[in-house]
């Protein structure tokens, strides 16, 4: 299976809807090149809703190093939390900041050398650190050690980065594997913004698979799990609130409901499970979840 270059961008808009007119362009300029490796809806979502979330729709390829004095010790309580006047050096010196966490690693060299700052978080993948400059700009033939302005401001180069980065650290063998944790783990290196990479990514699989020819009736195949009374979690909040309902994450009797009043309006089976065909037709009218 192989993806066009109009469901590409189709992946692309329903991950990243903040995305500007001028970046879609050239995005869809370089979508030649991305129907080979997103072959599938599942490799499309993890791509683009990782992308989306590490960027902000693909509007943002600095890294912000703004942090408060308060935040440093929560984001790096070993190198803040006891040292209060370092903490008041890299407040809001995005400079200061870089220079001191990211020296000395990732290949960069000593804080005077001024690498943790230039090599700071850059480009849709935010690539960090002067070995990895060197990696990527390799592996694209791009020298992105003697050029790191590049990975910030030319969008074509820090999407064949992200091709290179997804495919050597394993997040498209994720993607094929259909686990979203395992996919943020190897782009994040932890958890950080899950929940928001998941809803990114359900809302392209259900553009990509409603139009999907080997789906019965139209419906979503089954990617996600059927929702029925007495489940729980973040995708029964996300249903709850296209329903207008108070989004507790918990399917009870006033979910299923709600679920039934829906079918019954759509002439489905009024079973109060939402599955396949259910969410076909919320996702047929824009109630993506």
């Amino acid at each position: 299976m192989t993806l066009s270059v109009d469901e590409i961008m189709d992946a692309a808009d329903a991950a990243m809807p903040k995305m500007k007119p001028r970046t879609a362009e050239e995005l869809e300029a370089f979508a030649p090149s991305l129907t080979g490796v997103l072959a599938t809806p599942n490799r499309a979502a993890v791509f683009f809703a990782n992308l989306g979330h590490e960027s902000k729709d693909l509007t943002d390829f600095d890294e912000d190093l703004h942090y408060r004095k308060k935040r440093l010790a929560k984001v790096w309580p070993s190198r803040f939390a006891n040292d209060p006047a370092k903490a008041a050096r890299c407040a809001m010196n995005p400079v200061e900041l870089a220079n001191s966490v990211y020296c000395d690693r990732l290949g960069n060299g000593p804080y005077e050398s001024g690498d943790g700052y230039r090599f700071r978080g850059s480009g849709p993948t935010m690539l960090t650190g002067r070995a990895n400059f060197r990696e990527a700009g390799q592996a694209i033939g791009v020298d992105l050690e003697g050029n790191p302005d590049l990975a910030r401001e030319d969008l074509v180069v820090g999407l064949k980065v992200a091709r290179w980065f997804y495919d050597i650290r394993g997040v498209f063998e994720a993607a094929d594997e259909g686990n979203w944790k395992k996919a943020t783990r190897r782009v994040n290196g932890g958890l950080i913004g899950h929940d928001d990479r998941v809803r990114r990514i359900r809302r392209v699989l259900a553009v990509l698979n409603e139009k999907d020819p080997a789906s019965d009736d139209g419906a979503i195949p089954t990617l996600t799990r059927v929702l029925r009374e007495g489940v729980r979690g973040l995708d029964v909040a996300d249903m709850q609130k296209v329903l207008d309902l108070v989004p507790d994450g918990v399917f009870g009797p006033k979910t299923r409901a709600a679920v039934q009043i829906f079918q019954q309006a759509q002439n489905l089976k009024a079973d109060g499970i939402v599955g396949a065909v259910t969410r076909g037709v919320f996702a047929r009218l824009g109630k993506l979840f």
